[in-house]
């Protein structure tokens, strides 16, 4: 059930970024959702065990994990949009 809400959640989170960027060519979209989706589940793997959350349990939906997941996927979101950015600025 968690690895759905990894999956919902990653790619929600990626397609709000690209809203909110502005970016409408079809690679910037589907790379920020696998992007978010990838972000969430790093999250809900790696750092819910670190804070003692029950995550990956077949038929258990925690809204803490979710909110993890929501965390992880932003967060990487963020830092590879920030790093593009910074990139398309300097170049000549």
């Amino acid at each position: 059930m968690n690895t759905l809400i990894y999956v919902m959640v990653g790619g929600l989170v990626g397609l709000l970024v690209t809203v909110i960027v502005q970016k409408k060519e079809l690679l910037d979209v589907l790379f920020n959702i696998s992007l978010g989706v990838i972000g969430a589940f790093v999250a809900g793997w790696i750092f819910t065990p670190l804070f003692g959350i029950r995550s990956v349990e077949p038929t258990v939906f925690s809204v803490t994990a979710m909110f993890v997941s929501l965390g992880g996927a932003a967060l990487l979101l963020m830092a590879v949009n920030l790093y593009r950015w910074r990139a398309g600025q300097s170049a000549p």
